[in-house]
Parts: structure tokens; C-alpha cells; sequence
């Protein structure tokens, strides 16, 4: 019974700092997005709202959301951090998927 606890505080300890470096990672990514990129990954991809009703909040054409999405997309593809720590910041963004 021993170990399930202290695998169980470990492996608490362990989680808490793979999140704690994972937010790290994000908020190092976000920051080379403005903030209507932010706003707009956030509706989409965290609140699940479609591209009309995006356009409908900001006011903004829905095809000007698409594009923000695409470049936004394509900003966090392209930088460093992003390319060494993909798949955790795929997880991240994406919520929904996992």
C-alpha cells in the first residue's frame, strides 16, 4: 500500500510540473499572436464557436475569422517552440480532441 501512495504523490508532483511547463510553452507561443488571434483561437477552438458566430462576437466577415485562424495556425507552426514541443501544444489548444 506503501508504494501506490508514493507512486501516487510522484506522479502527482510529476504532473503538476509537466503543466506547469506546458503553460509555459503556450503562453511563450500565444504571445507571438495578437490579440485578436488569441480572442479568436479561444472562441473556436475552447468555446467551439463556428466562424459565423466568431464573426457575429467580434464583428468582424467570417471568412476575415478564417483567415485570422489560418495565420494564427500557421504563426504557432512556424515558431521554434512550437516545433519542439508539438504535441503538447497540440493537446493544449485542442482540448476538444483529447
Amino acid at each position: 500500500m506503501d508504494f501506490v501512495t508514493e507512486y501516487n504523490v510522484e506522479h502527482a508532483t510529476i504532473d503538476k510540473e509537466i503543466d506547469k511547463r506546458n503553460k509555459k510553452i503556450i503562453t511563450q507561443v500565444m504571445k507571438e499572436l495578437t490579440f485578436k488571434q488569441q480572442e479568436i483561437l479561444y472562441l473556436k477552438f475552447t468555446k467551439g464557436f463556428s466562424y459565423i458566430e466568431i464573426s457575429e462576437i467580434i464583428g468582424i466577415d467570417h471568412n476575415s475569422v478564417r483567415k485570422q485562424v489560418y495565420r494564427a495556425i500557421k504563426k504557432i507552426r512556424e515558431n521554434p517552440v512550437f516545433n519542439v514541443h508539438a504535441n503538447i501544444i497540440f493537446f493544449m489548444l485542442y482540448p476538444r480532441l483529447s
